[in-house]
């Protein structure tokens, strides 16, 4: 049985790259060049808030790219699921044996489908995964101790995908 890999998706990541330029570079010219007042032919003057919101935006917008361009210049899968067990893409690729995956399930999260798999409390203390604020595929999953949760969005397969390849290899794991 061949290995699934699951890979960042292309498409999304340079669409994410494209549009976090398009933003940075509309916010750039509203703060070098304001729009003109309509009754007279003299430039409108920005308030702070609105300095502080293009600020805000510029900022948000190189993380985003940031994250695009570490994502499209990622050689390594996200998702291997192997015959020994599921390799990971968490800051580094991790082994998950079979015998250190407890089970795994299809679960929600801002409606979206989310992948959980429990594994041994070792393992999930290693990682130090953020319970809070996590914006990547990975995340702790606080309802359930020792879960990491893999979220779907800008990967090249469906989680669906990895849940199969799973099944195939160790159904017992599965629940419902």
């Amino acid at each position: 049985m061949t290995p699934l890999e699951v890979r960042y998706s292309r498409p999304f990541y340079l669409s994410m790259l494209v549009l976090g330029l398009v933003c940075s570079v509309a916010a750039i010219k509203l703060g070098i060049d304001p729009p003109r007042t309509p009754d007279t032919e003299a430039t409108a003057t920005l308030s702070p808030f609105i300095w502080i919101l293009l600020g805000g935006l510029l900022v948000t917008m190189a993380a985003y790219m940031w994250r695009a361009i570490k994502r499209l210049t990622t050689p390594l899968p996200a998702i291997v699921v192997r015959p020994e067990g599921i390799v990971m893409h968490i800051g580094q690729p991790r082994l998950f044996r079979w015998e250190e995956i407890s089970d795994v399930a299809m679960g929600r999260r801002n409606m979206r489908d989310r992948l959980e798999i429990g594994i041994t409390h070792e393992r999930f203390v290693e990682l130090n995964l953020p319970k809070l604020f996590s914006d990547d595929n990975f995340a702790a999953v606080r309802q359930k101790p020792d879960t990491i949760g893999i979220t779907g969005q800008g990967l090249d397969r469906t989680l669906r995908n990895v849940l199969d390849a799973i099944r195939a290899r160790r159904a017992n794991l599965i629940k419902r």
